[in-house]
């Protein structure tokens, strides 16, 4: 259906728009920076908080007015102004009264640097305050459960996170508690929030108010080094944003993404990062034999594996994580079809999902090594396979958490003898290589509705420790005679 496209005006310029687009998201897309707090582009609008507000006039003879500009949509024939001086004067009044009773935390606030409040009180220098009086006290450091803390102080009753829980979870928890100037967002007897879905309401929250228990105090945000992703903790495959300080992820976020999460995503995804700080990391070659374990550099170390690999033929068992990326998967693949054997990865019991976003899938790429040519082999049958392989390789970050205790009790008994390319130790494997968490690579994830994103890396890996691509690929050449474990001698050395 073709989209209708409407004529109207904004601060005398003519403008074209589709019908029924939101005014104020038209106007800020268009450079306005036209201030808000309750709005949001995926909650239902309230325009309770009046900080947007224009002046408009039509269409036909409707007067000239001021108007909540969230609650108007592109129409023909209608005229807007957003910086006349009756527009100017509405915000900076609503301002002021916001600021009237806002606790001045600025200093210690997590939501600082980010906070549009703050934004939009140093843009129309609002310094001064014409009220006199003590502010109105209410508590901080509200205890709302294992997620999140909430500082009643600082709230200015947008009403986003009571929406986000009637309109995205279906669950409502939150509500405008109490009257008047001791209105509060709060839960009944402060019950403590449940479910997957609760860090969102500090993303939503547009002053600080609500806050990450995890996040809190941990760091200022312009510290960070934010880098774009995705979260590889189920098929969904959510666009993220990872923040990090010091060398360590501490926060992730959603990232906007209609096709994917929209502006959501679960706190499995958005508090599943620990592993990726753990400093037991494995970061060189570790090759077990009769005299014991013995560190290796890479390039003996895949001529170890490439060894190994020639002698198992084409009993050997090749099987990838799920966590490959499809790079990764295309390259394991090839390094199958080089020993004559299938290419497999382990592939996860489905579980329960939900109706928001989480799918049950907890292989992230389930779809995209398929389509790399992969086989999916279910974790059920594992230990039939291992019963007769004559040595497995097992390729890509997490997959040992996939193995049922009967398969691992072989793996650890030694029979098959395994090779694994890990990033932590791993006592019994023949040879363990180094690999790269998901916050340490590049490459794409395909979800479960077929669309590809990337992963970018946050965090930068461990001295030594190459990308699971460049490791396949030299041992695809290497047991093909070429030279890429020369090569990558080469750049150990250089490093």
């Amino acid at each position: 259906m073709t989209e209708k496209t409407v004529r109207l005006t904004i601060d005398e310029a003519p403008v074209e728009a589709r019908e029924g687009r939101n005014l104020l998201d038209l106007l800020n897309e268009r450079g306005k920076g036209i201030p808000h707090f309750c709005y949001h582009p995926g909650l239902s609008v309230v325009a309770s908080c009046r900080q947007c507000q224009v002046e408009v006039a039509g269409p036909g003879p409707a007067p000239r007015r001021l108007t909540a500009s969230c609650r108007m949509t592109a129409m023909e024939g209608l005229s807007v102004w957003t910086a006349t001086p009756a527009a100017g004067d509405a915000r900076r009044d609503v301002l002021e009264f916001l600021l009237r009773n806002h606790p001045l935390d600025c200093p210690i606030c997590d939501k600082a640097g980010e906070c549009p409040l703050q934004n939009y009180t140093y843009a129309e220098g609002q310094s001064s305050s014409r009220h006199e009086g003590e502010k109105v006290r209410l508590r901080k450091r509200v205890d709302l459960g294992p997620v999140i803390t909430l500082d009643e102080e600082r709230c200015v009753l947008c009403s986003r996170c009571v929406r986000f829980f009637e309109e995205v979870t279906g669950e409502a928890q939150l509500g405008v508690l109490s009257r008047g100037l001791s209105s509060m967002v709060g839960t009944p007897g402060d019950r403590p929030l449940t479910g997957e879905y609760q860090g969102n309401i500090a993303d939503v929250c547009p002053v600080g108010a609500l806050t990450l228990k995890k996040f809190r105090s941990v760091a200022r945000i312009w510290n960070l080094k934010t880098t774009p992703s995705t979260c590889p903790l189920c098929s969904r495959g959510c666009s993220t944003l990872v923040d990090v300080h010091r060398g360590k992820v501490v926060r992730i976020r959603p990232r906007h993404d209609p096709a994917v999460n929209g502006y959501w995503m679960c706190d499995v995804g958005r508090f599943g990062f620990d592993d990726l700080n753990a400093a037991d990391r494995l970061t060189a070659v570790l090759v077990r034999d009769a005299a014991g374990v013995r560190e290796r550099g890479v390039e003996r170390g895949i001529a170890a594996a490439a060894e190994a690999l020639r002698e198992w033929g084409d009993r050997g068992l090749v099987l990838g994580s799920p966590f490959l990326t499809n790079e990764e998967g295309r390259a394991l693949g090839a390094l199958a079809n080089a020993i004559g054997v299938a290419g497999r990865f382990l592939a996860p019991t489905l579980g329960e999902g939900d109706r928001i976003l989480r799918t049950g899938d907890a292989c992230p790429n389930r779809r995209g090594l398929t389509e790399a040519g992969l086989d999916p082999l279910p974790v059920e049958e594992l230990a039939p396979a291992l019963a007769r392989a004559s040595g497995i390789f097992l390729a890509g970050e997490r997959a040992l958490d996939f193995v049922p205790p009967d398969a691992l009790s072989a793996l650890s008994g030694g029979t098959p003898p395994a090779i694994v390319l890990e990033r932590f130790p791993v006592e019994w494997a023949r040879i363990a290589i180094p690999a790269r968490s998901w916050a340490e690579k590049s490459g794409t994830f395909t979800n479960v509705d077929g669309h590809a994103r990337a992963l970018s890396p946050a965090l930068a890996p461990p001295r030594g420790v190459r990308a699971e691509t460049e490791v396949l690929e030299a041992l695809r050449a290497s047991l093909s005679g070429g030279p890429a474990v020369e090569a990558l001698a080469a750049r150990e050395e250089r490093e």
